[in-house]
């Protein structure tokens, strides 16, 4: 029994013993049953501080399995990330926590066929790490945030949604198109939706 690990996970007294065991290797151990109340010494002696232990104040004491700590040590530590990912979220990764305000246990692009160019293209937009003008500016890698054919902030809405240089464009892809905003498309995680606006920057030669 000592040695199904199943066991072990689900007694937790059976594990205290394995490890009195495990502590004395080397030594030989062999269990054996002895008659009880039938005189013999050690056996008088074990009863007899059983009983006087009885009689002192008890300690309660509520067992629990190792599979119900592992459950509850999950859920504490679950609902602490919960609450810091919330006050993180305030200071910083203020555009991700709009699409995610609760933090989920499975992957968002799960169940979405999207290859790793599309994977790696989506997960920048997500958390706001695009590598347009106005990152670029705020990072010091361009000397205005500027979009060369507007005079106003190339920011990824700019670039999807108003830039003329891309209307030509733009038609072919109707969540454009048609405006549907970037954060309902990374909301509702619409397969076909998402391709769309790797598919744009794309055909259009534009690096994020």
């Amino acid at each position: 029994m000592l040695l199904n690990q199943q066991t072990l996970e689900e007694n937790y007294i059976a594990a205290e013993i394995y490890k009195e065991f495990y502590g004395t290797r080397g030594n030989t151990i062999r269990i054996q049953w002895v008659p009880s109340h039938n005189g013999i010494n050690g056996n008088e002696i074990a009863d007899a501080e059983a009983v006087a232990k009885s009689r002192e104040p008890q300690t309660y004491f509520n067992g629990i399995t190792m599979n119900d700590a592992l459950i509850v040590s999950k859920d504490e530590v679950w609902e602490e990330w919960t609450r810091k990912y919330k006050t993180l979220s305030e200071e910083k990764g203020s555009w991700h926590y709009q699409l995610l305000e609760q933090p989920t246990k499975t992957i968002w692009n799960k169940n979405l066929a999207l290859n790793p160019e599309q994977l790696k293209t989506l997960n920048r937009i997500r958390t706001g790490h695009c590598l347009t003008k106005d990152k670029r500016f705020k990072w010091g890698w361009e000397i205005d945030d500027q979009c060369e054919w507007c005079d106003t902030t190339e920011d990824l809405q700019h670039i999807l949604y108003v830039c003329p240089k891309y209307n030509h464009s733009r038609v072919d892809y109707p969540a454009l198109e048609y405006m549907k905003p970037l954060q309902d498309i990374l909301r509702e995680k619409n397969e076909e939706d998402l391709k769309q606006i790797v598919q744009f920057l794309n055909s259009n030669k534009i690096h994020i």
